[in-house]
């Protein structure tokens, strides 16, 4: 044999080893994300957790006891009554118009609550219909969870949870306006009560929906309650209803439920395309840091804000992990936020409740709130894990948390902003505000 073919019968030689090693590399790979991604699946089989939207789907309840269908009811009268105040408020200065979208103080012009009463007079049956929902033991939207990922979306119909709430407030402060205070209380009081049926959308969207519905409920109870004295009943009725709100397990089962639309939305992915299905491993190494990061969210739902893994150790978490799951993060991050900010307000309006039901019945409020008898946890700042803060401003009360930036503001300033307060003060409430700390 000639030189030159024992050269190339060497070359190609190295070539089947090397490409023999590649394949021996390629194989281990696999089969290392694929026990990697297995040990985080198999624990959730066997606690029997869903990880494809079909696990979602559930056994049909009887129509009269389901909330939805009573929202679904509803649905051709809140659409109207929202198109009537849509176009009513495009009609006004934009000054109006950004008083009533962002509710910055009490005042509602002439022309926008005109066309709310007229809006609401027309359409009598929205609120028997919504009072009922509110009643019911259970809710089932009736999702269709046998399509494909990207398209659950379509199927959620949120937009219905936010119409009722919607409506609902304008019919708050329609009641305020008219000095019927005590309809305007039983009108928060449905909105807070279908905010818990809201809970049972699924997934991050779902949860977020009904973080938003409940910040716009908590808006019109602080708002009620400020109007003026109430039966000692109504407080009472208010706690128990405040008792019941619990945000960190609606988080959790969002992420519950986001989890089976992202397992899913994986093996979506490797089936579309082929040379996926060759070489999966990337996927599945992105699939097991997405499943790692929703268990330690799961785990640290309640921790305070302060303290919170979200906050503070996802970006570590996600700087080495696939593309996908680096998306999702930054969604998780804005969630748990929200479920902060909604959490802390919740608290505040149950303090505030308790203040104002201790001042109706003639009793002196001191500035130990562990004087109004309400749970230790009702009283812990979701942000600092410390005490809630209460301050008296010429205007009332205000009950707040340090937000975000984890220093006292003054209750000043409430928002949701990084550099605010969060809680619940008098609606006119402003930075030239000032008062004296309780």
């Amino acid at each position: 044999m000639d030189p030159i073919s024992r050269v190339m019968k060497f070359a190609a030689m190295v070539l089947v080893a090397v490409a023999a090693c590649g394949v021996v590399a390629l194989v281990v790979y696999n089969s290392w994300a694929s026990v990697r991604l297995e040990r985080q699946l198999r624990p959730l089989r066997a606690a029997g957790h869903p990880l494809a939207l079909a696990d979602l789907s559930r056994q049909p309840i009887p129509p009269e006891i389901n909330a939805a269908e009573y929202l679904r009811s509803a649905n051709r009268d809140l659409k109207a009554i929202e198109s009537v105040v849509t176009t009513a408020v495009e009609a006004q200065p934009q000054a109006d118009q950004d008083t009533f979208y962002q509710m910055q103080d009490g005042r509602v012009s002439p022309g926008i609550m005109e066309a709310i009463r007229s809006a609401l007079a027309a359409h009598p049956d929205f609120y028997p219909l919504l009072l009922q929902a509110s009643r019911c033991p259970e809710y089932d939207p009736q999702i269709n969870y046998n399509v494909a990922a990207t398209a659950i979306d379509n199927e959620l119909s949120l937009g219905l949870s936010r119409s009722a709430i919607r409506c609902l407030r304008y019919r708050t402060l329609v009641l305020l306006d008219e000095g019927r205070n005590e309809e305007a209380f039983d009108t928060a009081l449905v909105m807070l009560r279908l905010c818990r049926h809201f809970d049972g959308n699924p997934m991050i969207v779902g949860y977020l929906v009904s973080l938003a519905t409940r910040d716009a409920s908590i808006d019109a109870a602080n708002r009620v309650l400020r109007a003026g004295p109430l039966p000692d009943a109504a407080y009472q009725r208010l706690d128990d209803e405040l008792a019941q709100h619990d945000v960190v397990a609606g988080y959790r089962q969002a992420l519950i439920t986001e989890r089976a639309c992202g397992v899913q939305s994986f093996q979506e992915l490797i089936d579309a395309r082929f040379a996926m299905r060759l070489y999966p491993a990337t996927f599945n190494h992105d699939q097991a840091d997405y499943l790692e990061l929703i268990e330690v969210l799961i785990a640290g739902a309640g921790q305070p804000y302060a303290d919170s893994v979200a906050v503070h150790q996802v970006g570590t978490m996600v700087s080495g992990s696939g593309a996908l799951t680096g998306l999702f993060a930054p969604a998780a991050q804005a969630t748990f936020d929200a479920k902060c900010r909604v959490q802390t307000e919740l608290r505040c309006l149950r303090i505030l409740n308790a203040m104002l039901r201790r001042e109706q019945a003639g009793q002196e409020i001191g500035p130990k709130l562990e004087e109004l008898g309400l749970p230790a946890e009702a009283l812990e700042d979701p942000y600092s894990g410390e005490s809630l803060l209460v301050k008296r401003l010429p205007a009332g009360w205000v009950v707040y948390s340090v937000g975000k930036k984890l220093a006292d503001g003054g209750g000043t300033n409430l928002g949701s902003e990084y550099e605010q307060d969060v809680g619940v003060g008098p609606v006119t409430i402003g930075k030239a505000t000032s008062g004296e700390s309780e």
